[in-house]
């Protein structure tokens, strides 16, 4: 039985045991977002093609690997699935995203994995999911894939983020594993969780239910709303942009009065809580917002509109983010240690939590760091971990500086 000892007693999922074995953003993200939460969580690594991460985006690996130790396996070969059957044995939910099919094609399928352990909760990650046209779900998913497969990237005019797809995703991992879990505990039975990246996509847009009931069509919504007026940036006096969302009873009764289109009229009526794009109405409230923002500097802008019920906000650099007294106080950030010994600053463990808070315990851990601490967790000997070495079954290397 494998139980990470160093670890410390916290977080609302403090005994629950993760393993994953996906590369890259979305299923690791999704893996952290438990192990931020008090879950011991397992990195199975490929140890010879460490994980894409390691040589992309510079602190990837250091933000999406912390709070887990790693095992650089080797797991198709004959004593990788030995140690890989050990592993899941004692595990609650194992996470994976290799190409769909693979598992099955080592002999490590749903159902082989149940024979070792009923109870185990098993998420596919891919871009296409795991069945369908082999034209489809044969191919790679990343997050820029999933936005533009799933009509997102074309609705916005391009790519809308770096991981937001992946992220998205990380959260219907996150979830689904543990609403499986939940019935697992109830149930005893396991449950295969088959996680498209697309389909996470698609079910993030309204806009494209409404096209395939109705057929309706949207503009371009990547700067101002198409169909609401008073929703998007506008720019102040001193140059910067503001982003409105000028909607809800309470704007249209205070700030939409404020601003000249009176409460009770026939452009603002009473009850009113949104103003369409291309009425009268709508062409109105875009040009009172644009004529009032531009005559004054952004932090008198922001501070007016919100004082009068209208909803803002100035689009914030990241220094800003950073600068902001509001997080400081809220504790939205966090400093830790790399395992290469300097100092990490990162979002915390999100959401907050009130009695059973999150935390980073750990940073990252370099490719096969924690081989030794996990097998013999699992009964190994030095000798015999020594010939898993030797055998190329697993492997190590040294601690890396992921700030370059």
């Amino acid at each position: 039985m494998w139980k990470n000892m160093n670890k410390p007693d916290f977080g609302v999922l403090d005994g629950l045991k993760v393993v994953h074995s996906a590369t890259n953003m979305a299923g690791p993200m999704g893996a952290t977002m438990l192990a931020d939460h008090g879950a011991d969580l397992i990195w199975l690594e490929n140890p010879r093609i460490p994980d894409t991460s390691r040589s992309g985006i510079p602190l990837t690996v250091e933000i999406e690997r912390r709070n887990c130790r790693t095992l650089a396996l080797d797991i198709p070969s004959p004593q990788g699935r030995e140690i890989f059957k050990k592993i899941l044995e004692d595990a609650d939910i194992y996470i994976e995203g290799w190409k769909p099919g693979t598992l099955a094609k080592w002999g490590l399928s749903d159902d082989v994995l149940w024979s070792w352990n009923p109870k185990l909760v098993i998420v596919h990650v891919s871009g296409y999911g795991q069945s369908g046209d082999p034209e489809y779900y044969t191919r790679g998913g990343y997050d820029a894939i999933g936005q533009a497969a799933s009509g997102f990237m074309n609705q916005n005019h391009g790519a809308v983020a770096p991981f937001s797809c992946d992220a998205q995703a990380a959260m219907y991992i996150a979830f689904s594993s543990l609403a499986a879990y939940y019935r697992v505990c109830k149930t005893g039975v396991g449950e295969s969780i088959d996680l498209s990246q697309v389909e996470i996509m698609m079910r993030q847009q309204l806009y494209l239910s409404d096209y395939a009931t109705n057929g309706r069509t949207y503009g371009d919504e990547s700067k101002k709303s198409a169909t609401i007026a008073g929703w998007g940036p506008f720019t102040a006096a001193d140059g910067q942009d503001i982003y409105v969302v000028g909607i809800g009873g309470n704007t249209m009764r205070k700030g939409a009065d404020w601003l000249g289109l009176k409460y009770g009229s026939e452009l603002n009526p009473e009850g009113n809580s949104i103003i369409a794009k291309g009425t009268a109405a709508g062409d109105e409230w875009d040009r009172v917002l644009t004529e009032y923002i531009a005559s004054v500097p952004a932090a008198t802008a922001e501070k007016e509109l919100l004082a009068h019920s209208i909803p803002c906000t100035r689009i914030m650099t990241y220094e800003d983010v950073l600068n902001t007294e509001h997080w400081k106080m809220r504790g939205t950030f966090t400093t830790y240690k790399s395992s290469h010994g300097y100092d990490i600053n990162s979002v915390a463990p999100m959401p907050h939590m009130a009695n059973r808070p999150g935390q980073v315990w750990r940073g990252a851990p370099s490719l096969g760091m924690d081989n030794e601490e996990i097998l013999g967790e699992l009964g190994f000997s030095a000798e015999e971990i020594e010939k898993l070495y030797a055998d190329g079954v697993i492997n190590k290397r040294p601690v890396e500086d992921f700030r370059q």
